[in-house]
């Protein structure tokens, strides 16, 4: 855990309908994952990575699930459904 970590080992990050319905596709910081993440952590600075999220200056990993929603959400894929993952520092 880095040096000042505001959250735990992991926290659990819900990406709504509402998140897929406002996200920007190509977007790391207006993408679901960004905005469900700016839900827990509201005026934070993040940018959604395939591989890696930062949020201000924390950086944690990116589940599988995660990394896959984003290039789907971002080839168009419309039939995406809301989800929960963890983030991991």
């Amino acid at each position: 855990m880095s040096a000042g970590n505001l959250w735990s080992n992991a926290v659990k990050i819900k990406v709504t309908q509402d998140c897929i319905d406002k996200g920007v596709q190509g977007s790391c910081s207006k993408c679901p994952i960004a905005l469900a993440i700016l839900k827990e952590r509201p005026n934070s600075t993040v940018v959604v990575g395939d591989c890696y999220t930062s949020v201000d200056d924390e950086r944690f990993c990116m589940p599988e699930e995660a990394s896959e929603f984003i290039h789907d959400f971002d080839e168009g894929i419309i039939s995406l459904k809301p989800f929960e993952f963890e983030l991991i520092d």
